[in-house]
């Protein structure tokens, strides 16, 4: 699966929701870097969609770093005030 979203990104480098399920993938199969700037280049293309923040929340809260992981979810919250992720 990963080696499909990363041809497609190939294909669509600034289709966020690409960029997005790339990032996912990444961050699943142990690459926190690679996903970190795929979440950061998702949030840019997507500047109202709190996905790319919930991603890096979840990024923080792998990494250790709670208080990381909670601003990202509360920037998440922000840019989506009616969701419940």
């Amino acid at each position: 699966a990963l080696e499909l979203a990363r041809k497609a990104r190939d294909l669509a480098p600034d289709f966020a929701p690409v960029v997005l399920a790339t990032a996912e993938l990444e961050r699943r199969h142990g690459d926190p870097a690679a996903a970190r700037r795929l979440y950061d280049l998702a949030a840019e293309l997507a500047p109202d969609s709190a996905g790319p923040l919930v991603g890096l929340g979840h990024l923080e809260l792998a990494r250790g770093d709670p208080r990381a992981a909670a601003g990202a979810f509360r920037r998440a919250r922000a840019r989506a005030p009616g969701a419940s992720e």
